[in-house]
């Protein structure tokens, strides 16, 4: 087996795509090149058919992938998984493949997938299942952020609640009068307490849902709305300083690092979408899942997704369900959990699977 192999990682905007990424490289310690890929502007929201291809690319930073090939490249998201399968295919098969998420279309291409919980990606040989995103804070990075921030939180009452505010998604609604219900009870939770609470919105966040909130936000409660042109954000200060979190369900990688520190955490749990249609594709996603789908129908499942007509599913609800069976989490309105314990790390496991991709 060799010692190493030359990787490109693929990084984009979808920062959280791509520290998930960085910390899968970053642990294997190869030679690694990062290729800053850059998505064409009308490709940022609408989605480019699922196929080897670098057209959804700037050209700019399409230019940077030329030969000598990478024996190994990873990514993460989307737009990112087809420039691997093009990467795959002009390097003529040599260039190994590491995904992480849910590949829309041509599973049977990547050398290897790994599938967190929430994404229901059939079993087959190229897929690692984990039990959660390989998503962690860096203790470099939360020490500083612990001391930029301690002056201007240290004075709050105790205990201090956060709450992390995500959007709406495709299988989950979030509008503003559930916004509202939120935080009316999340004030409640802290005025009981005698403690404080810091309310921070995010880039999911809808405006007119952070303007809403701006204006219902009580005097005693601060507020951070999230914006690109922000000059800081409070997020990794209230990591190191939060005593308890309230996070929508939404919110997978705000989740995972609240847990993954050991703090109490409360999963505010969104109902499904009120759209018919969005409904009836959560009951099609549903009866092709490999764990609560029909037997009778996952055939059909897969052969509807070799043609491109339909995606396994991601399930949010499966990850929420996990964290709070396994006691890292408790359902918003329950009693938190004490805390204490953080989220075991898969990143061993992996690395392994990697390196053994160069075993032959």
């Amino acid at each position: 087996m060799p010692t190493s192999a030359k990787t490109w990682l693929l990084t984009s905007e979808k920062l959280g795509d791509t520290a998930q990424a960085r910390l899968v490289a970053n642990a294997l310690g190869w030679p690694t090149t990062e290729m800053e890929m850059t998505v064409r502007e009308r490709f940022r929201t609408a989605k480019p058919p699922m196929r080897p291809s670098l057209d959804h690319i700037e050209p700019a930073s399409a230019a940077q992938l030329r030969p000598p090939w990478p024996e190994l490249a990873i990514a993460a998201g989307r737009r990112m998984a087809m420039v691997l399968l093009w990467l795959k295919a002009q390097s003529g098969g040599l260039t190994r493949i590491v995904y992480l998420g849910r590949p829309q279309r041509h599973l049977e291409h990547f050398d290897l997938v790994i599938a967190p919980s929430q994404f229901r990606v059939p079993s087959a040989p190229n897929v690692m299942p984990l039990a959660y995103p390989l998503v962690r804070v860096e203790d470099a990075a939360l020490a500083c952020a612990a001391q930029a921030w301690r002056a201007r939180l240290a004075g709050l009452p105790k205990p201090l609640f956060v709450l992390l505010i995500g959007g709406p998604q495709r299988v989950l609604r979030f509008d503003r009068a559930l916004a509202l219900d939120l935080l009316q009870r999340t004030v409640a939770l802290a005025r009981d307490a005698s403690g404080s609470l810091y309310v921070s919105t995010s880039r999911r966040t809808p405006p007119d849902i952070a303007e809403a909130l701006a204006q219902a936000m009580p005097p005693e409660v601060h507020f951070h709305r999230w914006s690109p042109e922000a000059h800081e954000n409070p997020y990794l200060g209230l990591l190191a300083h939060g005593d308890a979190f309230v996070v929508t369900g939404d919110s997978i990688s705000m989740l995972v690092e609240v847990a993954g520190l050991g703090r109490p955490l409360a999963i505010y749990r969104q109902p499904p979408p009120s759209n018919l249609w969005r409904r009836g594709l959560q009951l099609v996603g549903r009866a092709v899942d490999e764990e609560t789908g029909h037997p009778a129908l996952q055939g059909l499942g897969r052969l509807l997704y070799r043609l491109g007509l339909v995606s396994f599913p991601r399930n949010l609800s499966a990850l929420h369900a996990r964290l709070i069976a396994e006691g890292y989490a408790a359902p918003f309105g329950e009693a938190l959990p004490a805390g204490g314990r953080c989220l075991p790390s898969e990143l061993p496991e992996v690395t392994a699977r990697i390196r053994a991709l160069f075993s032959d």
